[in-house]
């Protein structure tokens, strides 16, 4: 594994044990997938991208530890082979693999490229 990827995948875990500590204890409650989408690209040195993944017609439907949940949008960091998700997944799955996963949930899913 190349190092960007490795720290990326370390900050990941500290991110998502701070929500899950912050979720238990009801603070903080707007640390979400924007925030987590923003600092994995901070982290980066501003590689890959931010992509905001929407449904025209309403909520889009998204896997999030473990049960399906509905959003009006849903933020997540790319490397540009990968997406990392850790609401989703705690690794970082292939673009193709995950955005074909949230298709078959939503199929008239559009995904925009954000990226400050």
């Amino acid at each position: 594994m190349n190092d960007a990827l490795y720290c990326l995948r370390f900050l990941l875990m500290i991110l998502l044990l701070v929500e899950m500590m912050n979720q238990s204890s009801g603070t903080c409650p707007n640390f979400g997938v924007h925030f987590i989408a923003r600092q994995l690209h901070k982290a980066s040195g501003g590689q890959g991208s931010i992509l905001d993944l929407t449904v025209p017609d309403g909520n889009i439907r998204v896997k999030e530890f473990g049960k399906l949940e509905d959003f009006v949008d849903h933020r997540v960091f790319s490397d540009g082979e990968n997406i990392i998700d850790p609401r989703f997944s705690p690794n970082p799955i292939p673009v193709n693999q995950y955005l074909d996963e949230l298709r078959q949930l939503n199929p008239s899913l559009v995904v925009k490229d954000v990226t400050p």
